[in-house]
């Protein structure tokens, strides 16, 4: 898509309610939207192979073994958990070298229908455990490795810190908890800045005004975004001793928290 177009989609002004159909359905992860997830994010987070690569090197670095465990919390079709897995299997040089015990937990039955898909093309049914369930309420054992890549958004806010509490408490010391978020600014202005370049940036990967402005409703009321401070203070009050911003695209963070 060409600038002008681009510019053309957003001549108007874009916080206006955006048509008169009013059948928007709330947003879900559904079977359809399963089916069209990789895609999907891959158009709609900036940044988003940079932070997969980021956490393939958290995993590197620190050097699990069989014993290890890694949970990826809220993994739907499995993206994280299956590059972690060939990149680990990629850097050893032991012939005998077994993947660290890794769990993928997600409440969308199709999102874990489509990672199994994913295991079975990528040979690795017998490495990845994939369980349908909340991970409001789901027991985590004592693990190295915490991943939650743009699902604690959707989390009722008054649940977030009884997760992010469980999280710590279930990491070993020394261990780390690495997730994206989608984030609201303080500033009013800044705010409507970054929305606005955050719609140019999905038109030009092909999104067309009304698809922008159907998600943005679909969403409105179920994505509830925290600012980077107030991330920053649940993290704190959940026990991490460090935490840190490192990486920021428009209106996307992702942090990594050391127990």
């Amino acid at each position: 898509m060409n600038k002008s177009k681009v510019d053309a989609i957003f001549s108007e002004n874009v916080k206006t309610e955006f048509s008169t159909d009013h059948n928007i359905p709330t947003f879900s992860f559904n079977e359809t939207v399963a089916s069209v997830f990789d895609d999907m994010i891959a158009r709609s987070i900036p940044g988003y192979d940079e932070v997969q690569k980021l956490t393939e090197l958290l995993a590197l670095k620190l050097e699990l073994s069989n014993d290890d465990i890694i949970y990826d919390l809220g993994c739907s079709t499995g993206t994280s958990l299956v590059r972690i897995a060939e990149t680990l299997k990629n850097n050893t040089q032991q012939e005998t070298y077994k993947l660290p015990q890794m769990i993928g937990i997600d409440n969308s039955a199709p999102m874990i229908e489509k990672l199994t898909e994913k295991l079975k093309a990528h040979d690795l049914l017998n490495d990845i455990q994939a369980i349908n369930n909340s991970i409001i309420d789901i027991e985590l054992q004592t693990s190295k490795l915490i991943i939650s890549h743009y699902t604690l958004q959707f989390i009722n806010p008054e649940l977030r810190l009884k997760i992010l509490k469980r999280i710590c408490s279930s990491l070993c010391t020394g261990g780390y908890f690495i997730f994206s978020e989608k984030v609201k600014h303080e500033s009013e202005e800044i705010e409507a800045l970054i929305t606005d370049s955050y719609y140019r940036y999905k038109a030009k990967n092909g999104y067309s005004k009304t698809e922008i402005m159907r998600k943005r409703a679909a969403l409105e009321n179920f994505l509830r975004p925290f600012t980077i401070n107030q991330n920053l203070e649940l993290l704190k009050s959940a026990g991490f001793s460090e935490v840190d911003v490192v990486g920021k695209e428009l209106c996307f963070v992702t942090m990594i928290c050391r127990k």
